[in-house]
């Protein structure tokens, strides 16, 4: 079954489409301005937006009032007051911070082509329309994340999601999916500053497709309260150990080999780059491309990586330790580090804020 839709009536015309939209709070963030309403992002079938109070309390307005023509007055008391309940707990899971809004659409007879004879599953479920908006969120999250600098936003709190149809007059006349809620995060301002980075940057990042697999990874660990603390801890280390991976492979025709801060003779180092091929450890190149980036602090974050793998190591391998215990914000700050010079690398011009002090 595709779906217990009025199936009959949505045939008789070509502009329907379907919807599927999704919203977080940037725990990370407090206190945007009011009037914010940034596009972030914006594709053929997918638009990302950034937004403050104002903008949002419309959005719930919208997301949460009853099917087509009908008004709150036309309704029942008790259906009245759930629709309420229902929009006061959106606005309290949001308050003070600003709010992420994803929104992809297909027309109607792109997700119907999608329906299976037999299949438990509905269309609108096995179309990409969910799947182009994680995607574009990922690629949002991480440009938020990485505008800010060393002050991460670190977290996206997962608040809502919704399957609709909209008819004709972009009227919305069926909601086939239920709602999800949930909360927690630390906090800090947000600059304007900040906001333009980010709209800059997500499109950057939506597009590269060299790293388009690593930035997936790596926008799974900002979501520890939709996910669990620990399938983020995972997201990060793996998204760090593939691109350690992928820039080293990139890198080491260009890595020198340094006895006592002395380079030595250019065919010793040949020599010995071709015995260690395939034998260099995880921490091996990290301290190579550290090293190659010229960064003034490489020396601590070997010394961070190590720490950071010795905990994870003795979790996975000896249930050392609590999933509390896994350094998720380590990891994060450090891939979120070498994510951020690979990018002003690749992209001229691109500089990230710094920490102050």
């Amino acid at each position: 079954m595709f779906h217990s839709l009025n199936i009959n009536v949505m045939q008789n015309s070509i502009n329907e489409k379907f919807h599927y939209c999704c919203i977080y709070a940037a725990k990370g963030i407090i206190d945007p301005s009011s009037e914010l309403d940034s596009l972030l992002l914006q594709d053929e079938n997918v638009v990302v937006r950034l937004l403050g109070s104002n903008a949002y309390e419309s959005l719930v307005e919208r997301v949460t009032s009853p099917l087509g023509q009908k008004g709150i007055g036309d309704l029942d008391v008790k259906t009245r007051e759930k629709i309420e309940i229902h929009r006061k707990s959106l606005i309290l899971q949001a308050l003070h911070h600003p709010v992420i809004y994803v929104e992809s659409t297909l027309p109607f007879d792109i997700v119907r082509s999608y329906q299976e004879d037999n299949s438990e599953l509905p269309a609108y479920v096995k179309s990409p329309l969910k799947l182009n908006a994680e995607r574009a969120f990922k690629a949002a999250s991480v440009a938020m994340t990485f505008s800010r600098g060393s002050l991460l936003s670190k977290n996206y709190d997962f608040i809502h999601e919704q399957y609709y149809i909209t008819d004709d007059q972009s009227m919305v006349i069926s909601r086939p999916h239920p709602v999800s809620i949930s909360d927690g995060g630390p906090m800090a301002r947000l600059s304007m500053g900040e906001v333009q980075v980010a709209e800059k940057l997500a499109s950057i990042l939506h597009q590269d497709k060299e790293i388009n697999k690593i930035l997936d990874i790596y926008s799974e660990s900002l979501t520890p309260y939709k996910s669990s603390h620990l399938h983020a801890f995972i997201a990060a280390w793996t998204a760090l150990e593939m691109f350690v991976a992928k820039q080293f492979t990139e890198i080491q025709s260009s890595v020198t080999i340094n006895i006592n801060g002395a380079t030595v003779h250019k065919d010793f180092s040949n020599h010995m780059l071709t015995v260690m091929t395939g034998r260099y450890r995880l921490v091996d190149k990290f301290a190579a491309l550290s090293s190659y980036y010229g960064d003034a602090d490489a020396d601590e974050d070997v010394e961070e990586l190590k720490s950071i793998k010795k905990i994870r190591d003795g979790f996975f391998h000896t249930m050392k330790g609590d999933v509390s215990d896994l350094p998720l914000n380590q990891t994060r700050q450090l891939i979120s580090k070498y994510l951020q010079i690979y990018i002003e690398r690749k992209q001229k011009g691109f500089v990230f804020q710094k920490a102050a002090g």
